[in-house]
């Protein structure tokens, strides 16, 4: 492999050159057959640019060339994310789990495959088990306002509007944009 050109497409990514990023992959696709990491760098730089279905069986290639280690658990992780934008939930619920088991202790990760797992769950219409998928995620990072919103969400699903007005006030604490407006909407 050619580090060199593989080092610029993961620097035109973090500057957000996606194109410039995805011109230096498609250069190194035929040394880089057998490398998870490219093929996770190529699902990031295709999901950036809005191609959201290809990225999937980027991601796939990702996960089918290192099972079973953690690095795979970010490409279930992002493939989860993919499947969750096109609508495929219970895929992206199932790629969301496999993250989890794969990944466990890793405190940066989990709290956000927690949050996508239960927004998987919700889009299904399973808001009794989101919710325990958003707890998750509030006591892994409770900073965080986006598992506070998608818990409202499922208690007034619920029809627990005090439990939802509450998360709601949680999430206005921790500066969420747009929910002063659910709060006056939902908890007069």
């Amino acid at each position: 492999m050619q580090s060199t050109c593989f080092d610029g497409a993961v620097l035109k990514y973090s500057l957000g050159d996606f194109k410039g990023a995805k011109k230096e992959l498609v250069k190194l696709q035929k040394e880089n057959q057998e490398n998870s990491e490219y093929y996770y760098l190529l699902g990031l730089v295709l999901h950036k640019l809005g191609n959201t279905s290809e990225s999937i069986p980027i991601f796939t290639k990702c996960i089918n060339l290192k099972p079973n280690l953690h690095f795979t658990a970010y490409g279930y992780f992002r493939r989860g994310i993919s499947y969750l934008d096109v609508g495929s939930f219970k895929n992206s619920e199932h790629d969301f789990k496999h993250s989890i088991q794969l990944f466990p202790d890793f405190e940066n990760f989990i709290p956000y495959a927690h949050l996508y797992l239960g927004i998987s769950k919700i889009y299904l219409g399973d808001f009794d088990i989101a919710i325990i998928d958003l707890n998750m995620a509030i006591n892994l990072t409770e900073k965080n306002p986006k598992p506070y919103i998608w818990r409202a969400y499922c208690s007034l699903m619920l029809n627990d509007k005090n439990s939802s007005c509450k998360d709601l006030q949680k999430a206005l604490l921790l500066g969420a944009d747009g929910v002063t407006e659910l709060l006056l909407k939902n908890c007069n």
